[in-house]
């Protein structure tokens, strides 16, 4: 008898498995027509024209493999709710626009230029748990729009926090500045995408740490051909500067190590470490079950080819690390969502940490390192990457040849840079300077051993 249970039972759970949701066209139609009517009344919307772009007639069919899809997650007992949003009417085309993290740019090498330390596994306590935004450190959250600016609004996110924990007072920051200046001297719009971390730097080489309110640059969703670094605005009768943070730099930024060995160094321990000093940009991978999340643990374990998206985690506990998005506050949990940490290193959310070392004028720079960092200075010179180990609690390193794009780092001085002047080509468009179709100058410096080709 109980075997014939138990066989019922295990036919009837494969039969749920590979069953499909059932949706008839009345109910396509009238979810469709709720949904456009929602969207047509809110206010809150972010999205601009990218639902206008096509016919309605293919909005419509977009809507029901979404829509399909919305019923199959929720069928499945996930935990996190699926809703029908504005992503629900968007082609994977025009869902792609409101990301922006160009891997590309990725160079955890300039850590070392600029002097930020990594955050090592170490043996001190963590805090069980961390929530900036409850302390009342994070400001609302904000929309990127169809501008690839993820990687812009992550940054200022970490700064505006980091700002407040030092200061105690909460300023909005402007994206615009920031997505205007990074890479004007670089030869590309940073609507098609960016790293944090470029941000960090050009805050500091660029707009020499001052940066404008955002009600003084507002944000328009486009990089404009002109960098302004100096911004005025009226009060009372007196003009004065409206620029935020004048007296705190970012001296540095942190990259957070990764270590995938988690009996050693389990990276959300380090990560959730990091958070626990302040907010932390991180790059992960979007996939489709995220546009339509609408609150609950993001529980989505099928994050399988390569980050395209930045985001800012404020808080964790043991269970989840809380993330502000900059998809605005008509989306997910008021615009967070919350990641599961049981779901190790879930769509690369530990791999590639960040976040700006602020240091108020006139203060000594933070050591927020755990242990020694014997790759300061970098002893490799030309002999690759500088890789930190530890060992019985001691801090060492290894030389580390890393393959990069077309060249490497590895070079012989003496047989491959005696004439670097015709191995590193002068002009930005030569088609040897590209790398993920972006121009980024520093591939192609007249440095030798740094020039790839």
């Amino acid at each position: 008898m109980i075997e014939t249970v138990l066989l019922f039972l295990l036919v009837g759970n494969l039969q749920l498995a590979f069953c499909t949701v059932k949706i008839s066209e009345n109910e396509y139609q009238t979810e469709f027509f709720k949904l456009t009517r929602r969207l047509q009344a809110s206010s809150a919307s972010p999205f601009g024209s990218a639902s206008r772009t096509l016919s309605s007639a293919a909005r419509y069919n977009i809507f029901k493999s979404r829509y399909s899809r919305i019923k199959e997650l929720n069928a499945e007992g996930r935990s996190f709710e699926a809703v029908s949003n504005e992503f629900a009417v968007m082609s994977d085309e025009e869902l792609a626009m409101f990301t922006g993290l160009n891997i590309s740019l990725y160079r955890p090498e300039d850590r070392l230029s600029v002097g930020g330390p990594a955050i090592l596994g170490s043996s001190s306590e963590v805090p069980a748990s961390v929530d900036w935004k409850e302390r009342g450190h994070v400001t609302e959250t904000k929309a990127q729009g169809t501008c690839g600016s993820c990687w812009a609004f992550a940054a200022v996110a970490a700064i505006e926090s980091r700002y407040a924990i030092k200061t105690g007072t909460l300023k909005m920051i402007s994206e615009q500045q920031v997505l205007d200046c990074t890479y004007i001297d670089y030869g590309f719009d940073g609507c098609q995408g960016g790293w944090m971390g470029d941000a960090f730097k050009q805050i500091r080489s660029k707009l020499g740490n001052k940066l404008a309110t955002s009600e003084t640059y507002s944000y328009t969703g486009r990089a404009a051909d002109t960098c302004v670094t100096n911004i005025f605005t009226k009060k009372g009768s007196n003009v004065v500067n409206a620029l935020v943070a004048a007296n705190l730099a970012v001296n540095a930024y942190t990259i957070v190590d990764f270590n995938g060995n988690e009996e050693k160094a389990p990276f959300e321990k380090n990560l959730a470490r990091a958070v626990s000093t302040g907010p932390v940009t991180v790059a992960i991978e979007v996939v489709n079950s995220m546009y339509t999340y609408g609150a609950g643990v993001y529980d989505e374990a099928n994050c399988k080819n390569q980050v395209n998206h930045a985001v800012t985690v404020v808080g964790y506990d043991s269970e989840v690390f809380v993330i502000k998005n900059s998809w605005g506050s008509a989306w997910g949990e008021k615009g967070y969502i919350r990641f599961d940490r049981k779901i190790s290193n879930q769509c690369f959310i530990g791999q590639f940490p960040e976040y700006p070392n602020l240091v108020l004028t006139g203060e000594e720079e933070e050591d927020n390192s755990q242990v020694d960092n014997p790759c300061e200075p970098n002893p490799c010179q030309n002999r690759g990457k500088c890789k930190v180990l530890k060992k019985d609690g001691a801090a060492t390193f290894k030389c580390k040849c890393r393959n990069s794009f077309k060249g490497t780092l590895c070079q012989d001085r003496a047989s491959k840079c005696q004439d670097k002047s015709s191995r590193c080509p002068k002009d930005k468009n030569d088609r040897r300077c590209l790398a993920g179709k972006r121009f980024v100058k520093k591939r192609c410096q007249l440095s030798c051993g740094f020039c790839y080709l």
